[in-house]
């Protein structure tokens, strides 16, 4: 499904891990980070993960392609609209929170102290 509703677009997906009773949600970031921002961009979403309490971004080496992912495992329980809203308002407000200072840092604009720095103001 297409997050147009940010300032900064993008792409997620809700589906089962291998099939099994683990509930995940990606976002994709909208750009790819080129060979010679991945080591920025890997810097930038290690700092950001630290940080965070659910999810986690991580950065495809092969495509440069950079995703958020947050799951929860159902443990044989029945997927609800509760279980849902855990993972997926969470998830929503980590790509409003980062997600431009990652398209910066991607974008070379930013470097990743610099982007993680600012990032953190924002919050008070």
């Amino acid at each position: 499904m297409q997050q147009g509703w940010s300032n900064t677009p993008f792409e997620s997906l809700a589906h089962q891990l291998r099939g099994g009773p683990v509930f995940v949600y990606d976002s994709l970031c909208p750009e790819r980070a080129a060979p010679e921002r991945r080591v920025a961009v890997a810097q930038f979403v290690a700092r950001v993960n630290v940080e965070l309490i659910v999810g986690t971004f991580s950065v495809d080496w092969r495509t440069g392609a950079v995703r958020l992912r947050s799951a929860v495992d159902l443990r044989g329980q029945p997927l609800t609209e509760a279980l849902i809203d855990g993972v997926v308002l969470s998830h929503h407000q980590i790509m409003i929170d980062w997600l431009a200072h990652l398209v910066g840092v991607v974008r070379g604009e930013q470097e990743p102290d610099e982007a993680f720095t600012e990032a953190l103001e924002q919050f008070g």
